[in-house]
């Protein structure tokens, strides 16, 4: 029997789940911000923002608001034992948790959706792979969409799921548990499936590229970040069983759902995020060398854009008409050196400038040529 009072709406001290389901979402809210603010500064900087960098920071969005209604859940009595609480707050606590259901679905949906965008924007050359990037599309937005219909269908009306008074009243009906445990198991299956494939399908593009087996492996090591969102979806597995057991502390052992979930997706959004971070930070790291050549008698020259590249080189210029010539030698990363994101980019060095080259007759000079005497 509870002894808190009826009239109370907020739970005076957060412990044991309910803590930790409010500092991790804390948590992971704050550093998703970070690393994914990061990556749309840097691209919106370099005018290259493309459509998986909007998704991801949708994905963000919708995230950040899932973060907030798990700690007003939290707040709210989810994570906490029925001793501690009273009805209005055990009512409280599941509406919160549907609430970040539906939303977690589709920040999950977009978080996935932009690594797919990414992946294939990569994999130009290996259609296999593409085959298989699309396959793994088709099954997150199935997932989704089922998720989200199935959560919204289980009562009618919606609010039949955390309210039990409508329920008694007739005024209202649930779908058996089954229902439940069947949508919440096989949403699961898929979620690892995919979570697990975001991760590997990347490794395996970036890996066919020409690098330096040492790159190869930091830039999968990076990448296999992700699989860990798919560890913590099977962690919060086994409480999924607690739905059976309604009056068996609900609100304490079911708050382990949105715990690992929000996990999962932050992981989803910085794992999804790092790559790009790191070619920022090796493009500033990249050394830029201007060089000056210069002869005499030369005049009216106006550096500009002329392109150069050489291959396994290190390039160089000549011209029979005297110039001088002013520029920015830019060496291309092995990862970053091709400007269409190709999977076999360019390596050597890069030059752009243009320039104009203006002749005259030195003064006292007749070039013309003479009859022989």
């Amino acid at each position: 029997m509870s002894t808190v009072d009826p009239d109370q709406r907020w739970v005076t001290r957060l412990e044991s789940t309910g803590l930790s389901l409010f500092v991790v979402s804390i948590v992971g809210g704050v550093v998703s911000l970070i690393v994914v603010g990061l990556r749309t500064i840097i691209r919106v900087h370099a005018r290259n923002f493309n459509l998986d960098d909007g998704l991801m920071l949708a994905g963000l969005v919708v995230y950040l608001a899932d973060v907030a209604l798990a700690c007003v859940g939290a707040l709210h009595g989810l994570g906490t034992r029925n001793a501690d609480l009273n009805q209005p707050m055990m009512i409280d606590s599941i509406k919160y948790l549907m609430l970040w259901m539906l939303l977690y679905v589709i920040s999950l949906c977009l978080v996935k959706t932009s690594i797919c965008a990414t992946t294939l924007r990569i994999a130009t050359t290996l259609p296999k792979l593409r085959i298989a990037v699309y396959i793994l599309l088709g099954l997150t937005i199935a997932t989704f969409i089922t998720t989200f219909i199935g959560i919204l269908l289980l009562c009618r009306p919606v609010a039949a799921n955390w309210d039990p008074t409508i329920l008694a009243e007739g005024r209202g009906e649930c779908s058996p548990i089954t229902s439940m445990l069947g949508l919440s198991y096989t949403s699961t299956a898929s979620t690892i499936i995919t979570d697990f494939a975001c991760a590997v399908l990347p490794a395996v593009i970036l890996w066919h590229t020409q690098m330096k087996l040492s790159t190869k492996i930091m830039v999968a090591t990076v990448l296999s970040f992700g699989s860990f969102a798919s560890i913590s979806t099977i962690i919060r597995t086994p409480y999924i069983d607690n739905y059976n057991r309604p009056l068996d502390d609900l609100p304490f052992h079911i708050a382990n759902i949105p715990l690992w979930s929000n996990v999962e997706t932050a992981i989803g959004l910085i794992a999804g995020s790092l790559p790009a971070l790191r070619r920022f930070f090796l493009d500033r790291r990249s050394p830029r060398v201007t060089t000056r050549g210069t002869t005499g008698g030369s005049r009216g020259l106006h550096p500009g854009s002329v392109g150069l590249v050489t291959i396994g080189g290190s390039g160089a210029m000549s011209s029979k008409a005297n110039k001088t010539d002013q520029g920015d030698w830019t060496r291309l990363e092995e990862d970053t050196g091709s400007d269409k994101e190709s999977t076999v980019p360019i390596r050597g060095i890069r030059r752009d400038m243009t320039f104009e080259v203006e002749t005259s007759t030195l003064p006292g000079r007749d070039d013309s040529p003479r009859r022989p005497e």
